[in-house]
């Protein structure tokens, strides 16, 4: 997964909650123009305040250094619930 496919499901999984990006922002310690940075897949972004927003998030992201693989996933996830 890149930046950009990592931004994209984070804005999923705030629109499901229901949050906006000032409240999510809020919630995980950040600023809302970091969060649209984030959702928009900029670089920059601390590894640590990434994780502490899927946290907010109640979600939880492994980062491995493996080979992507091809399949269902995250790709598939964002089709059915919108980027």
């Amino acid at each position: 997964m890149n930046a950009i496919g990592l931004g994209h499901g984070i804005r999923a999984l705030r629109r499901r909650r229901g949050l906006t990006q000032a409240e999510l922002a809020r919630r995980a310690g950040v600023s809302q123009p970091w969060i649209s940075r984030l959702e928009r897949g900029h670089p920059g972004a601390a590894l640590s305040l990434v994780l502490d927003v899927i946290g907010t998030l109640d979600a939880r992201a492994s980062v491995s250094p493996i080979p992507e693989r091809k399949g269902p996933g995250l790709d598939e996830w964002l089709e059915r619930f919108g980027r």
